[in-house]
Protein backbone atom coordinates (compact mmCIF):
# COMPACT_ATOMS: atom_id res chain seq x y z
CA UNK A 1 0.00 0.00 0.00
CA UNK A 2 2.73 2.08 0.70
CA UNK A 3 4.95 1.60 -2.28
CA UNK A 4 1.76 2.43 -4.01
CA UNK A 5 0.72 5.50 -2.46
CA UNK A 6 4.58 6.85 -3.08
CA UNK A 7 4.17 5.78 -7.05
CA UNK A 8 0.78 8.32 -6.68
CA UNK A 9 3.09 10.52 -4.93
CA UNK A 10 5.79 10.73 -7.59
CA UNK A 11 3.40 10.50 -10.05
CA UNK A 12 1.96 13.57 -8.93
CA UNK A 13 4.39 15.51 -7.59
CA UNK A 14 4.30 18.17 -10.29
CA UNK A 15 0.92 19.38 -8.71
CA UNK A 16 2.19 19.08 -5.32
CA UNK A 17 -1.28 16.47 -4.53
CA UNK A 18 -1.12 13.68 -2.05
CA UNK A 19 -3.92 11.34 -1.39
CA UNK A 20 -3.87 7.88 0.39
CA UNK A 21 -6.24 4.74 -0.25
CA UNK A 22 -9.58 4.99 0.76
CA UNK A 23 -10.13 4.54 4.38
CA UNK A 24 -13.96 3.42 6.42
CA UNK A 25 -15.51 5.59 8.94
CA UNK A 26 -18.19 4.28 11.20
CA UNK A 27 -21.25 7.15 11.66
CA UNK A 28 -23.41 5.41 13.72
CA UNK A 29 -24.47 2.31 15.07
CA UNK A 30 -27.67 0.57 16.67
CA UNK A 31 -28.47 -0.66 20.11
CA UNK A 32 -27.57 -4.38 19.02
CA UNK A 33 -23.83 -2.32 18.62
CA UNK A 34 -23.86 -3.33 14.83
CA UNK A 35 -23.10 -0.50 12.39
CA UNK A 36 -25.97 1.83 10.75
CA UNK A 37 -24.33 4.13 8.91
CA UNK A 38 -20.79 4.21 7.30
CA UNK A 39 -18.73 6.12 4.78
CA UNK A 40 -15.82 5.60 2.57
CA UNK A 41 -13.42 8.74 2.69
CA UNK A 42 -9.86 9.87 1.14
CA UNK A 43 -7.27 11.72 2.67
CA UNK A 44 -6.17 14.81 0.29
CA UNK A 45 -3.01 16.94 1.07
CA UNK A 46 -2.29 19.74 -0.45
CA UNK A 47 0.75 21.32 0.68
CA UNK A 48 0.91 21.06 4.58
CA UNK A 49 -2.89 20.99 5.21
CA UNK A 50 -5.08 17.97 4.32
CA UNK A 51 -8.88 16.93 4.89
CA UNK A 52 -10.90 14.05 4.55
CA UNK A 53 -13.28 13.69 1.59
CA UNK A 54 -16.21 11.10 1.72
CA UNK A 55 -16.57 8.86 -1.62
CA UNK A 56 -19.34 6.51 -0.13
CA UNK A 57 -21.97 6.29 2.05
CA UNK A 58 -23.52 2.73 2.90
CA UNK A 59 -26.53 2.07 5.07
CA UNK A 60 -27.38 -0.64 6.67
CA UNK A 61 -30.19 -2.70 8.39
CA UNK A 62 -30.48 -3.70 11.91
CA UNK A 63 -29.64 -7.64 11.44
CA UNK A 64 -26.32 -6.28 9.29
CA UNK A 65 -27.67 -6.41 5.63
CA UNK A 66 -26.58 -3.40 3.90
CA UNK A 67 -29.72 -1.29 2.79
CA UNK A 68 -27.96 1.18 -0.15
CA UNK A 69 -24.21 2.38 -1.10
CA UNK A 70 -24.44 5.76 -2.52
CA UNK A 71 -21.47 6.80 -4.55
CA UNK A 72 -20.65 10.53 -3.31
CA UNK A 73 -18.75 13.04 -5.40
CA UNK A 74 -18.25 17.27 -3.87
CA UNK A 75 -20.93 16.48 -1.24
CA UNK A 76 -23.74 15.40 -3.03
CA UNK A 77 -24.95 11.63 -4.33
CA UNK A 78 -22.62 11.50 -8.12
CA UNK A 79 -22.58 8.19 -9.36
CA UNK A 80 -23.62 4.78 -8.73
CA UNK A 81 -26.76 3.87 -6.56
CA UNK A 82 -27.34 0.17 -5.13
CA UNK A 83 -29.95 -0.38 -2.61
CA UNK A 84 -31.38 -4.61 -1.30
CA UNK A 85 -34.44 -5.49 0.75
CA UNK A 86 -33.44 -6.59 4.13
CA UNK A 87 -33.22 -9.95 2.76
CA UNK A 88 -30.55 -9.24 0.82
CA UNK A 89 -32.10 -9.21 -2.80
CA UNK A 90 -31.94 -6.21 -4.62
CA UNK A 91 -33.97 -3.15 -4.36
CA UNK A 92 -33.08 -0.91 -6.78
CA UNK A 93 -30.16 0.53 -8.96
CA UNK A 94 -29.38 3.63 -10.66
CA UNK A 95 -27.30 6.81 -10.75
CA UNK A 96 -27.11 10.74 -9.43
CA UNK A 97 -25.12 13.40 -11.23
CA UNK A 98 -24.99 16.32 -8.84
CA UNK A 99 -27.77 14.56 -6.62
CA UNK A 100 -30.38 14.50 -8.66
CA UNK A 101 -31.41 10.99 -9.97
CA UNK A 102 -30.07 10.44 -13.73
CA UNK A 103 -30.35 7.90 -16.26
CA UNK A 104 -32.16 4.45 -16.11
CA UNK A 105 -33.44 3.56 -12.58
CA UNK A 106 -34.77 0.09 -12.01
CA UNK A 107 -36.11 -1.19 -9.40
CA UNK A 108 -37.01 -4.82 -7.94
CA UNK A 109 -39.91 -6.85 -6.12
CA UNK A 110 -38.79 -9.07 -3.25
CA UNK A 111 -39.53 -11.91 -5.50
CA UNK A 112 -35.99 -10.61 -7.20
CA UNK A 113 -38.35 -9.66 -10.38
CA UNK A 114 -38.87 -6.25 -12.21
CA UNK A 115 -40.93 -3.77 -10.54
CA UNK A 116 -40.49 -1.01 -12.50
CA UNK A 117 -38.08 0.80 -14.78
CA UNK A 118 -37.92 5.02 -14.57
CA UNK A 119 -35.51 7.37 -16.73
CA UNK A 120 -33.98 10.61 -15.28
CA UNK A 121 -32.23 13.54 -16.81
CA UNK A 122 -31.22 16.23 -14.02
CA UNK A 123 -34.02 14.77 -11.60
CA UNK A 124 -36.76 14.36 -13.72
CA UNK A 125 -38.76 11.68 -15.42
CA UNK A 126 -37.11 11.80 -19.08
CA UNK A 127 -37.91 8.72 -21.29
CA UNK A 128 -39.49 5.15 -20.59
CA UNK A 129 -41.90 4.90 -17.90
CA UNK A 130 -42.41 1.15 -17.15
CA UNK A 131 -44.43 -1.28 -14.01
CA UNK A 132 -44.19 -4.99 -14.34
CA UNK A 133 -46.33 -7.55 -13.35
CA UNK A 134 -45.45 -10.03 -11.01
CA UNK A 135 -44.71 -12.29 -13.79
CA UNK A 136 -42.58 -9.85 -15.64
CA UNK A 137 -45.06 -8.84 -18.43
CA UNK A 138 -45.02 -5.05 -18.49
CA UNK A 139 -48.45 -3.31 -17.07
CA UNK A 140 -47.65 0.37 -17.89
CA UNK A 141 -45.06 1.85 -20.46
CA UNK A 142 -45.27 5.79 -20.85
CA UNK A 143 -43.48 7.92 -22.15
CA UNK A 144 -41.91 11.14 -19.97
CA UNK A 145 -40.27 14.60 -20.84
CA UNK A 146 -39.39 16.58 -18.13
CA UNK A 147 -41.50 15.22 -16.05
CA UNK A 148 -44.79 14.96 -18.03
CA UNK A 149 -46.15 12.67 -19.65
CA UNK A 150 -45.34 13.07 -23.06
CA UNK A 151 -45.35 10.55 -26.25
CA UNK A 152 -47.22 7.37 -25.97
CA UNK A 153 -48.98 5.51 -23.02
CA UNK A 154 -49.68 1.63 -23.30
CA UNK A 155 -51.53 -0.48 -20.93
CA UNK A 156 -51.80 -3.86 -20.28
CA UNK A 157 -53.32 -6.64 -18.35
CA UNK A 158 -51.09 -9.73 -16.52
CA UNK A 159 -51.22 -11.96 -19.68
CA UNK A 160 -49.80 -9.16 -21.81
CA UNK A 161 -53.22 -8.34 -23.47
CA UNK A 162 -53.75 -4.49 -24.43
CA UNK A 163 -55.82 -2.87 -21.69
CA UNK A 164 -55.51 0.67 -23.66
CA UNK A 165 -53.04 2.72 -25.96
CA UNK A 166 -53.14 6.30 -26.28
CA UNK A 167 -50.85 9.59 -26.95
CA UNK A 168 -50.01 12.57 -24.43
CA UNK A 169 -49.14 15.85 -24.99
CA UNK A 170 -47.22 17.45 -21.89
CA UNK A 171 -49.30 15.80 -19.62
CA UNK A 172 -52.91 15.79 -21.77
CA UNK A 173 -54.40 13.33 -23.43
CA UNK A 174 -53.66 13.57 -27.19
CA UNK A 175 -54.26 11.96 -30.76
CA UNK A 176 -56.24 8.62 -30.91
CA UNK A 177 -56.81 6.35 -27.90
CA UNK A 178 -58.39 2.95 -28.11
CA UNK A 179 -59.48 0.60 -25.21
CA UNK A 180 -60.31 -3.01 -24.58
CA UNK A 181 -61.52 -5.44 -22.15
CA UNK A 182 -60.13 -9.60 -22.72
CA UNK A 183 -59.26 -8.72 -26.21
CA UNK A 184 -62.32 -7.17 -27.44
CA UNK A 185 -62.18 -3.58 -28.24
CA UNK A 186 -65.05 -1.12 -25.77
CA UNK A 187 -64.24 2.13 -27.47
CA UNK A 188 -62.36 4.50 -30.04
CA UNK A 189 -61.80 7.91 -29.23
CA UNK A 190 -59.75 10.76 -30.37
CA UNK A 191 -58.23 14.16 -28.36
CA UNK A 192 -56.69 17.44 -29.36
CA UNK A 193 -54.85 18.87 -26.41
CA UNK A 194 -57.49 17.41 -23.94
CA UNK A 195 -60.33 18.00 -25.36
CA UNK A 196 -62.48 14.96 -26.97
CA UNK A 197 -62.51 16.00 -30.63
CA UNK A 198 -63.18 13.62 -33.71
CA UNK A 199 -64.98 10.28 -33.85
CA UNK A 200 -65.96 8.04 -30.87
CA UNK A 201 -66.90 4.32 -31.24
CA UNK A 202 -68.01 2.54 -28.27
CA UNK A 203 -68.18 -1.40 -28.73
CA UNK A 204 -70.31 -3.82 -27.01
CA UNK A 205 -68.72 -7.17 -25.19
CA UNK A 206 -69.07 -9.25 -28.66
CA UNK A 207 -67.01 -6.09 -30.28
CA UNK A 208 -69.98 -4.74 -32.28
CA UNK A 209 -70.71 -1.00 -32.49
CA UNK A 210 -72.93 0.35 -30.15
CA UNK A 211 -72.56 4.19 -29.92
CA UNK A 212 -70.78 5.93 -32.80
CA UNK A 213 -70.69 9.88 -32.51
CA UNK A 214 -68.42 12.79 -32.63
CA UNK A 215 -66.98 15.44 -30.31
CA UNK A 216 -66.08 18.82 -31.42
CA UNK A 217 -64.13 20.69 -28.48
CA UNK A 218 -65.08 18.25 -25.94
CA UNK A 219 -68.71 18.93 -27.15
CA UNK A 220 -71.42 16.31 -28.16
CA UNK A 221 -71.34 17.41 -32.08
CA UNK A 222 -73.38 15.92 -35.29
CA UNK A 223 -75.24 12.65 -35.81
CA UNK A 224 -74.91 10.12 -32.40
CA UNK A 225 -76.60 6.29 -33.27
CA UNK A 226 -76.99 3.90 -30.92
CA UNK A 227 -77.34 0.45 -31.68
CA UNK A 228 -78.52 -2.67 -29.89
CA UNK A 229 -77.53 -6.61 -30.80
CA UNK A 230 -81.46 -7.66 -31.93
CA UNK A 231 -82.32 -5.10 -34.16
CA UNK A 232 -79.84 -2.95 -35.18
CA UNK A 233 -80.14 1.03 -34.66
CA UNK A 234 -81.66 2.07 -31.60
CA UNK A 235 -81.66 5.60 -31.62
CA UNK A 236 -80.58 8.49 -33.94
CA UNK A 237 -79.91 11.70 -31.85
CA UNK A 238 -78.48 14.95 -33.17
CA UNK A 239 -76.08 17.36 -31.10
CA UNK A 240 -74.69 20.91 -31.78
CA UNK A 241 -72.62 22.29 -29.25
CA UNK A 242 -73.72 19.31 -26.82
CA UNK A 243 -76.94 20.28 -26.83
CA UNK A 244 -79.83 17.77 -28.63
CA UNK A 245 -80.08 19.40 -32.11
CA UNK A 246 -82.05 18.61 -35.32
CA UNK A 247 -83.19 15.01 -35.77
CA UNK A 248 -83.95 12.87 -32.84
CA UNK A 249 -85.40 8.89 -33.04
CA UNK A 250 -85.64 6.11 -30.64
CA UNK A 251 -86.58 2.40 -31.48
CA UNK A 252 -87.92 -0.27 -29.35
CA UNK A 253 -85.98 -3.60 -29.07
CA UNK A 254 -88.13 -5.31 -32.06
CA UNK A 255 -87.13 -2.51 -34.58
CA UNK A 256 -90.45 -0.07 -34.21
CA UNK A 257 -89.97 3.54 -33.69
CA UNK A 258 -90.50 4.56 -30.31
CA UNK A 259 -90.19 8.22 -30.52
CA UNK A 260 -88.77 11.11 -33.65
CA UNK A 261 -89.00 14.83 -33.25
CA UNK A 262 -86.98 17.34 -33.62
CA UNK A 263 -84.60 20.09 -31.59
CA UNK A 264 -83.14 23.38 -31.83
CA UNK A 265 -79.85 23.98 -29.82
CA UNK A 266 -81.28 21.10 -26.87
CA UNK A 267 -84.72 22.24 -26.94
CA UNK A 268 -88.04 20.68 -28.20
CA UNK A 269 -89.65 22.28 -31.65
CA UNK A 270 -92.40 21.19 -34.01
CA UNK A 271 -94.51 18.02 -33.58
CA UNK A 272 -93.36 14.93 -31.72
CA UNK A 273 -94.61 12.06 -32.09
CA UNK A 274 -94.86 8.80 -29.91
CA UNK A 275 -95.70 5.15 -30.85
CA UNK A 276 -96.19 1.78 -29.33
CA UNK A 277 -94.77 -1.52 -30.14
CA UNK A 278 -96.83 -2.59 -32.81
CA UNK A 279 -96.03 0.66 -34.43
CA UNK A 280 -99.35 2.50 -34.13
CA UNK A 281 -99.62 6.37 -32.86
CA UNK A 282 -99.64 6.84 -28.90
CA UNK A 283 -99.63 10.87 -28.68
CA UNK A 284 -98.57 13.60 -30.55
CA UNK A 285 -96.98 16.45 -29.05
CA UNK A 286 -96.22 20.03 -30.40
CA UNK A 287 -93.37 22.57 -28.83
CA UNK A 288 -91.90 25.70 -29.46
CA UNK A 289 -88.38 26.45 -28.31
CA UNK A 290 -89.14 23.58 -25.78
CA UNK A 291 -92.55 24.12 -24.36
CA UNK A 292 -95.41 22.80 -25.18
CA UNK A 293 -97.21 25.31 -27.67
CA UNK A 294 -100.47 24.11 -29.28
CA UNK A 295 -102.33 20.80 -29.44
CA UNK A 296 -101.47 17.48 -27.71
CA UNK A 297 -103.10 14.41 -28.59
CA UNK A 298 -103.39 11.09 -26.81
CA UNK A 299 -104.63 7.78 -28.80
CA UNK A 300 -106.17 4.64 -27.68
CA UNK A 301 -105.15 2.57 -30.96
CA UNK A 302 -103.39 5.09 -33.19
CA UNK A 303 -106.52 6.51 -34.75
CA UNK A 304 -108.95 6.82 -32.36
CA UNK A 305 -108.02 10.14 -29.49
CA UNK A 306 -108.42 8.94 -25.84
CA UNK A 307 -106.74 13.02 -25.04
CA UNK A 308 -107.14 16.19 -26.47
CA UNK A 309 -105.29 19.20 -24.52
CA UNK A 310 -103.90 22.52 -25.72
CA UNK A 311 -101.17 24.02 -24.44
CA UNK A 312 -99.83 27.68 -24.26
CA UNK A 313 -95.99 27.74 -22.72
CA UNK A 314 -96.10 24.43 -21.50
CA UNK A 315 -98.99 25.06 -19.53
CA UNK A 316 -102.71 23.97 -20.42
CA UNK A 317 -104.90 26.56 -21.97
CA UNK A 318 -108.49 26.18 -23.53
CA UNK A 319 -110.29 23.42 -23.58
CA UNK A 320 -109.26 19.50 -22.49
CA UNK A 321 -111.43 16.42 -23.83
CA UNK A 322 -111.21 12.99 -22.81
CA UNK A 323 -112.86 9.97 -24.87
CA UNK A 324 -114.54 6.83 -24.69
CA UNK A 325 -112.81 4.34 -27.40
CA UNK A 326 -116.02 4.26 -29.66
CA UNK A 327 -115.52 8.46 -29.64
CA UNK A 328 -118.18 9.39 -27.25
CA UNK A 329 -116.99 12.36 -25.12
CA UNK A 330 -115.98 10.98 -21.76
CA UNK A 331 -115.01 14.78 -20.28
CA UNK A 332 -114.42 18.37 -20.94
CA UNK A 333 -112.47 20.74 -19.08
CA UNK A 334 -111.43 24.02 -19.61
CA UNK A 335 -108.27 25.71 -18.71
CA UNK A 336 -106.19 29.14 -18.40
CA UNK A 337 -102.57 28.93 -17.67
CA UNK A 338 -102.42 25.39 -16.33
CA UNK A 339 -104.89 25.86 -13.98
CA UNK A 340 -108.91 24.91 -14.24
CA UNK A 341 -111.08 27.80 -15.17
CA UNK A 342 -114.34 28.37 -16.78
CA UNK A 343 -117.04 25.39 -17.39
CA UNK A 344 -116.52 21.50 -17.44
CA UNK A 345 -118.63 18.24 -17.62
CA UNK A 346 -118.90 14.44 -16.90
CA UNK A 347 -120.72 12.02 -19.60
CA UNK A 348 -121.20 8.24 -19.33
CA UNK A 349 -120.55 6.25 -22.17
CA UNK A 350 -123.91 6.52 -23.20
CA UNK A 351 -123.47 9.91 -23.67
CA UNK A 352 -125.83 11.13 -21.01
CA UNK A 353 -124.29 14.29 -19.04
CA UNK A 354 -123.22 12.96 -14.99
CA UNK A 355 -122.08 16.60 -14.12
CA UNK A 356 -121.27 19.65 -15.10
CA UNK A 357 -120.27 22.92 -12.87
CA UNK A 358 -117.50 25.44 -13.17
CA UNK A 359 -114.12 25.77 -11.95
CA UNK A 360 -111.91 29.64 -11.04
CA UNK A 361 -108.41 28.71 -10.66
CA UNK A 362 -108.15 25.64 -10.52
CA UNK A 363 -111.10 25.79 -7.32
CA UNK A 364 -114.74 24.39 -7.83
CA UNK A 365 -117.01 28.10 -8.09
CA UNK A 366 -120.84 28.33 -8.45
CA UNK A 367 -123.26 25.92 -9.21
CA UNK A 368 -122.40 22.52 -9.67
CA UNK A 369 -125.09 20.02 -11.08
CA UNK A 370 -125.20 16.27 -11.26
CA UNK A 371 -127.25 13.92 -13.02
CA UNK A 372 -128.93 10.17 -12.22
CA UNK A 373 -129.64 9.91 -15.79
CA UNK A 374 -131.20 11.64 -19.05
CA UNK A 375 -132.38 15.07 -17.68
CA UNK A 376 -132.79 13.71 -13.75
CA UNK A 377 -130.91 15.69 -11.88
CA UNK A 378 -129.09 14.02 -8.81
CA UNK A 379 -127.94 17.37 -6.69
CA UNK A 380 -126.75 20.22 -7.49
CA UNK A 381 -124.26 22.26 -5.07
CA UNK A 382 -122.86 25.60 -5.10
CA UNK A 383 -119.48 26.80 -4.08
CA UNK A 384 -117.19 29.97 -3.97
CA UNK A 385 -113.21 29.47 -3.52
CA UNK A 386 -113.68 25.46 -3.55
CA UNK A 387 -115.57 25.43 -0.67
CA UNK A 388 -119.31 24.92 -0.34
CA UNK A 389 -121.10 28.32 -0.09
CA UNK A 390 -124.90 28.36 -0.25
CA UNK A 391 -127.32 25.72 -1.43
CA UNK A 392 -126.55 21.83 -1.40
CA UNK A 393 -129.83 20.13 -2.88
CA UNK A 394 -129.96 16.07 -3.44
CA UNK A 395 -133.02 14.69 -5.13
CA UNK A 396 -134.31 11.38 -4.91
CA UNK A 397 -134.51 9.53 -8.62
CA UNK A 398 -137.92 10.20 -8.83
CA UNK A 399 -137.20 13.95 -8.49
CA UNK A 400 -138.13 14.38 -4.56
CA UNK A 401 -136.22 16.37 -3.03
CA UNK A 402 -134.79 14.71 -0.32
CA UNK A 403 -132.06 16.79 1.31
CA UNK A 404 -130.77 20.89 1.72
CA UNK A 405 -128.04 21.67 3.05
CA UNK A 406 -126.89 25.49 3.32
CA UNK A 407 -123.56 26.20 3.86
CA UNK A 408 -120.85 29.23 4.56
CA UNK A 409 -117.14 29.10 3.57
CA UNK A 410 -117.44 25.04 3.75
CA UNK A 411 -119.55 24.93 7.04
CA UNK A 412 -122.55 23.74 7.87
CA UNK A 413 -125.34 26.29 8.53
CA UNK A 414 -128.66 24.13 8.34
CA UNK A 415 -129.70 21.05 7.09
CA UNK A 416 -133.14 19.83 5.58
CA UNK A 417 -134.30 16.40 5.12
CA UNK A 418 -137.40 15.26 3.11
CA UNK A 419 -139.75 11.98 2.98
CA UNK A 420 -140.36 10.94 -0.45
CA UNK A 421 -143.65 12.51 0.10
CA UNK A 422 -141.97 16.16 0.39
CA UNK A 423 -142.82 16.13 3.71
CA UNK A 424 -140.24 17.13 6.51
CA UNK A 425 -138.37 14.35 7.99
CA UNK A 426 -135.56 16.50 9.71
CA UNK A 427 -134.05 20.30 10.25
CA UNK A 428 -130.57 20.59 12.14
CA UNK A 429 -128.97 24.01 12.77
CA UNK A 430 -125.02 24.11 13.38
CA UNK A 431 -123.10 26.20 14.62
CA UNK A 432 -119.67 25.19 13.06
CA UNK A 433 -119.82 21.16 13.18
CA UNK A 434 -121.48 21.57 16.64
CA UNK A 435 -125.72 20.90 16.05
CA UNK A 436 -127.59 23.32 18.15
CA UNK A 437 -130.82 22.79 17.09
CA UNK A 438 -132.74 19.47 15.71
CA UNK A 439 -136.36 18.14 15.14
CA UNK A 440 -137.60 15.34 13.62
CA UNK A 441 -140.89 14.38 12.18
CA UNK A 442 -142.57 11.04 10.86
CA UNK A 443 -143.54 10.57 7.74
CA UNK A 444 -147.54 11.36 8.30
CA UNK A 445 -146.22 14.66 9.69
CA UNK A 446 -145.95 13.96 13.67
CA UNK A 447 -143.62 16.23 15.41
CA UNK A 448 -141.35 13.83 17.59
CA UNK A 449 -139.26 16.01 18.31
CA UNK A 450 -137.98 15.54 22.34
CA UNK A 451 -138.47 18.73 24.45
CA UNK A 452 -135.20 20.48 25.05
CA UNK A 453 -134.69 21.75 28.20
CA UNK A 454 -134.62 26.18 28.84
CA UNK A 455 -136.46 26.11 24.76
CA UNK A 456 -139.90 27.32 25.19
CA UNK A 457 -142.25 27.56 22.23
CA UNK A 458 -144.80 30.80 20.99
CA UNK A 459 -147.21 29.97 18.68
CA UNK A 460 -150.42 31.52 16.74
CA UNK A 461 -153.56 29.98 14.90
CA UNK A 462 -155.73 31.65 11.77
CA UNK A 463 -159.84 32.10 12.66
CA UNK A 464 -159.69 28.51 10.79
CA UNK A 465 -157.73 27.21 13.39
CA UNK A 466 -154.52 26.03 11.32
CA UNK A 467 -151.09 27.14 12.12
CA UNK A 468 -149.97 30.96 11.52
CA UNK A 469 -147.15 31.04 13.37
CA UNK A 470 -144.12 29.17 15.30
CA UNK A 471 -140.95 30.09 16.86
CA UNK A 472 -139.23 28.41 19.48
CA UNK A 473 -136.95 31.18 22.38
CA UNK A 474 -134.27 30.59 24.85
CA UNK A 475 -133.15 33.35 27.12
CA UNK A 476 -136.07 35.35 25.66
CA UNK A 477 -134.03 34.89 22.29
CA UNK A 478 -135.51 33.16 19.03
CA UNK A 479 -133.42 30.01 19.19
CA UNK A 480 -134.02 27.22 16.57
CA UNK A 481 -136.75 27.97 13.41
CA UNK A 482 -139.57 30.03 13.14
CA UNK A 483 -142.55 29.65 10.83
CA UNK A 484 -145.08 31.06 8.82
CA UNK A 485 -148.01 29.34 7.11
CA UNK A 486 -150.76 30.50 5.42
CA UNK A 487 -154.79 29.93 5.82
CA UNK A 488 -154.50 27.02 4.80
CA UNK A 489 -151.48 25.24 6.25
CA UNK A 490 -149.39 26.50 3.24
CA UNK A 491 -145.65 27.08 4.35
CA UNK A 492 -144.86 30.71 3.13
CA UNK A 493 -141.52 31.72 4.96
CA UNK A 494 -138.78 29.61 7.20
CA UNK A 495 -136.55 31.29 9.75
CA UNK A 496 -133.15 29.73 11.38
CA UNK A 497 -131.81 31.49 14.64
CA UNK A 498 -129.12 31.27 16.81
CA UNK A 499 -129.12 32.61 20.41
CA UNK A 500 -131.36 35.68 18.31
CA UNK A 501 -129.03 35.80 15.28
CA UNK A 502 -130.69 35.46 12.13
CA UNK A 503 -128.60 32.78 9.98
CA UNK A 504 -131.06 31.87 6.78
CA UNK A 505 -134.48 33.15 5.93
CA UNK A 506 -136.49 31.22 3.09
CA UNK A 507 -139.29 32.10 1.73
CA UNK A 508 -142.35 30.22 -0.69
CA UNK A 509 -144.07 31.10 -3.05
CA UNK A 510 -146.39 28.40 -3.69
CA UNK A 511 -146.33 25.30 -2.44
CA UNK A 512 -143.30 23.29 -2.46
CA UNK A 513 -141.57 26.85 -4.35
CA UNK A 514 -139.28 28.67 -2.87
CA UNK A 515 -139.02 31.78 -3.79
CA UNK A 516 -135.99 33.32 -1.90
CA UNK A 517 -132.76 31.91 0.45
CA UNK A 518 -130.86 34.27 2.27
CA UNK A 519 -127.98 33.05 4.72
CA UNK A 520 -126.59 35.67 7.09
CA UNK A 521 -129.48 38.45 6.04
CA UNK A 522 -128.21 42.16 6.78
CA UNK A 523 -125.10 40.61 7.98
CA UNK A 524 -121.28 41.23 5.96
CA UNK A 525 -121.57 37.94 4.73
CA UNK A 526 -124.80 37.91 3.11
CA UNK A 527 -125.15 35.18 0.79
CA UNK A 528 -128.67 35.54 -1.57
CA UNK A 529 -129.31 32.11 -2.65
CA UNK A 530 -132.47 32.43 -5.44
CA UNK A 531 -135.04 33.45 -6.37
CA UNK A 532 -135.26 29.93 -8.24
CA UNK A 533 -137.47 27.58 -9.05
CA UNK A 534 -137.34 23.85 -9.80
CA UNK A 535 -137.28 24.97 -13.17
CA UNK A 536 -134.71 27.10 -12.70
CA UNK A 537 -132.40 24.37 -11.10
CA UNK A 538 -132.94 21.87 -14.25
Amino acid sequence: MLTKNVNIIIIFYSLSLFSCAPKTQILDRYDNGRMKLSREYKVMKDGVSSDSVTIKLVNYYRNGMKFYVQDIKEGQPNGKHLSWYQSGRKFAKGNYVDGELSGRWTWYGDDGGLDSVRSFHEGMLNGEYIDYFNNGKPQLIIDYVDNKKHGNYKEFDILGNKISIGEYLEDIPHGQWVWWNNKVKTRELSYNNGLKNGPIQVFNNLGKIKIKGAYYNDQKDGRWKWFSEEKGLDSLISYLDNNYNDEYKVWYNNGALSVSGNHVLGKRVGEWKWFNRKGKKDSTKVYYDGQLYGLSTIYYDGKQPYKLMNYINDKLHGEMKVFYKDGKIQSVLTFKEGKRSGDYGYWDENGVKEEEGIFLEDKLHGLITRWYGEEQISSITMFADGNLQGLMRVFSPSGSTMKEGYYYNGNPVALFEYYENGRFKRIQVFRGDEIIEEKLWTESGVNITSPTLGLRTKSNVHSNGNPKYECTFINNNKHGIEWYWGEYFDLQSLNVYDQGILVLSRKWKSTSEPDIDILFPGNNKEVIIGSYSSVDLN
